[in-house]
């Protein structure tokens, strides 16, 4: 500032006391140690040699801060991620702030978040200066679930894989029993699904499903058939053996081995539907009774995120069912062609009811494999989603079959999707028409 004066600025003082030469334009200046200014301002308004003065100032140029946020994939249960947040450079101390999906803010360094999505973090150092970076949670990456009932490949998969800010959680928490005396004589619900993905190795892969109980009685996988190896995209793939070990194999009970042609580094889909009716006449063992299941590869080596876990709970207001419905899903889970192309046999060795003949050409017939009566209806869809047909037989029980005159507009060489609903639960399978 001058008092009825001139500014001009410069390098040293020596410039400051002569007047020349002075700075002009911009300078850019990065010094962190300060860069002194002279500053002259002269009394000269009225065109002669006037008084002056001088002054100068520092200009210091903080270094910035780096910022550092880091990310990964939400775990399998709900305790969240761990955001890292870290920075170096520019002047310690710094403040952290995130932003995030659904409005999340956060000033903690490290906040722990439950939802998927790209995450802002920006540094603060004690000079004022910032910095940002960006990470990503993604969804869970081989996470076992265990589900209720009649659950499918691509019910586990919307469901791991879901970007909902709410994400669905179907997974079953309890088996109610109720005992006699110390046995136990009831279990519900009658059925589970263990599900988890696995990393395939060359050629083959073999895995264990290993289960812990605080039971003198194992669940027991319901059969052969039942024990299922999916591509990721949920295309059914034929295992080259299946093992159950039952009641009668002593320390393996309850397990499962899959043996299944895998290629390096591809993800997988194991699913194994298990019978809880085979835990009647066994006893709870300790005062807060779980079943576990885990998944290992043939060479003991465990798969990670497989593990799953429900309590046997003996409570009288027990209630097995979540919530939600895996149908509520908005995950986009459209279907490779791999899941198009199924074989002769994986068609007609499939849960709940089989097929014959596979291909067929005007006339199917239906047999069911229920341990209870219910009515039940066939629903027919083509791959584009849309119901064509629906055909209704009643006080259906195991064993049953039902042949069905395919009455619809019928394409040569097409793949249909086939879905039988029972008063309990429903099953799909793709069919595909005969010449």
């Amino acid at each position: 500032d001058a008092d009825g004066g001139t500014i001009s600025f410069y390098s040293s003082q020596a410039n400051a006391d002569a007047g020349t030469p002075a700075l002009t334009g911009t300078d850019m200046y990065s010094s962190t140690g300060g860069e002194t200014i002279y500053v002259r301002s002269d009394n000269n308004n009225d065109g002669t040699e006037g008084c002056y003065g001088t002054t100068s100032f520092t200009l210091t140029v903080y270094d910035n801060p780096t910022a550092t946020a880091t990310g990964g994939n939400l775990p399998c249960t709900d305790s969240g991620f761990q955001l890292m947040g870290s920075a170096s450079g520019g002047t310690a101390p710094y403040d952290y702030s995130w932003t995030g999906p659904g409005g999340f803010t956060s000033d903690e360094q490290n906040p722990i978040v439950l939802v998927t999505g790209t995450y802002t973090l920006t540094v603060e150092d004690a000079n004022g200066c910032t910095d940002t970076d960006t990470a990503t949670v993604d969804p869970p990456e081989n996470c076992a679930h265990i589900f209720p009932t009649q659950t499918d490949c691509e019910d586990y998969r919307c469901i791991t894989q879901s970007t909902d800010p709410d994400p669905i959680d179907y997974t079953l928490s309890n088996v109610c029993i109720t005992l006699n005396g110390d046995i136990i004589d009831n279990a519900v619900p009658g059925v589970f699904f263990y599900y988890a993905d696995v990393t395939g190795k060359a050629g083959s892969t073999t895995v264990y499903i290993d289960q812990d109980s605080d039971l003198t009685k194992y669940f027991i996988a319901q059969n052969e058939q039942n024990v299922r190896v999916y591509s990721s995209e949920c295309g059914t793939i034929e295992p080259t053996s299946v093992t159950i070990y039952d009641h009668s194999d002593g320390t393996d009970q309850g397990d499962v081995e899959i043996t299944f042609s895998s290629t390096a580094g591809t993800s997988y889909i194991i699913s194994v539907k298990y019978d809880v009716k085979t835990i009647l006449g066994g006893m709870l063992v300790g005062s807060d009774p779980y079943a576990s299941f885990e998944m290992q590869y043939g060479n003991g080596d465990p798969v990670g995120g497989s593990q799953g876990q429900i309590s046997l709970n003996t409570g009288e207001f027990c209630d097995p069912d979540p919530i939600e419905d895996p149908d509520d899903c908005e995950f986009d889970n459209n279907l490779v062609e791999s899941n198009d192309v199924l074989t002769t046999q994986s068609l007609v060795a499939e849960s709940g009811f089989s097929v014959a003949p596979v291909p067929f050409k005007e006339t199917l017939t239906v047999y069911y494999e229920f341990d209870y009566v219910s009515n039940v209806q066939i629903q027919f869809f083509d791959l584009s989603g849309h119901l064509l047909r629906t055909y209704a037989d009643k006080n259906v029980t195991s064993g049953d079959a039902t042949q069905i005159d395919i009455d619809f507009a019928l394409k040569a060489n097409q793949v249909y999707v086939m879905r039988v609903v029972t008063d309990r639960e429903s099953f799909s399978k793709s069919v595909m028409s005969g010449n």
